[in-house]
């Protein structure tokens, strides 16, 4: 004899298809949670190691530098004829820069002849909530080496995802890169 099913097991069966699809759901979510996270940690790597390259290429064959009233602090560096320094891009959330730490250039070395070459990798939409910190360049003359300490890509002003994080080392900032130049420097 077929009976078909009752009310209430037809409600005890909407319920559990209900719990079911809202497990799902969730889970859903958190994977996507996760896809994203893992992605921008892979991209800030990817953005990191591209400005390594830069500032390695750069500053090992730097043949002049103008520092700031400390003798150190690295305001600017000549290289083949061209002044360059590191700015930020445009401001993003949080007053970060966005995207993009930028190499302003100039063979005059005048803000108006300023052009902008980007240190970064190239826009895409998972890059857009990723900033770069403009790192502190010093330059050590006994030594005759280049020490870049700050640079980070981050989430916000607080989450660090790729480079140096001063909280790592006790609140004191250590240097993130040691570059070597080739030749001996000329400090201005």
């Amino acid at each position: 004899m077929n009976r078909g099913f009752s009310l209430m097991e037809m409600l005890i069966t909407t319920l559990i298809l209900s719990l079911v699809m809202v497990i799902v759901t969730s889970g859903v979510a958190v994977a996507q949670k996760l896809y994203r996270k893992t992605m921008a940690k892979a991209d800030a790597q990817m953005i990191l190691s591209q400005i390594e390259r830069y500032l390695r290429d750069d500053l090992s064959f730097a043949d002049e530098c103008e520092t700031e009233a400390d003798g150190k602090t690295v305001k600017r560096y000549h290289k083949n004829g061209f002044w360059y320094a590191l700015a930020n891009g445009p401001t993003g959330k949080s007053g970060l820069s966005a995207n993009f730490l930028y190499k302003t250039f100039s063979a005059t070395g005048e803000s108006e002849n300023t052009l902008y070459e980007s240190l970064s990798a190239s826009k895409s939409d998972r890059l857009e909530d990723i900033y770069v910190s403009v790192p502190v360049i010093t330059y050590d003359s006994g030594e005759n080496r280049f020490y870049v300490s700050g640079l980070r890509v981050m989430l916000d002003e607080t989450t660090v995802i790729a480079g140096a994080d001063s909280a790592q080392s006790g609140g004191t900032e250590t240097p993130y890169l040691i570059i070597s130049a080739l030749n001996q420097v000329k400090v201005k």
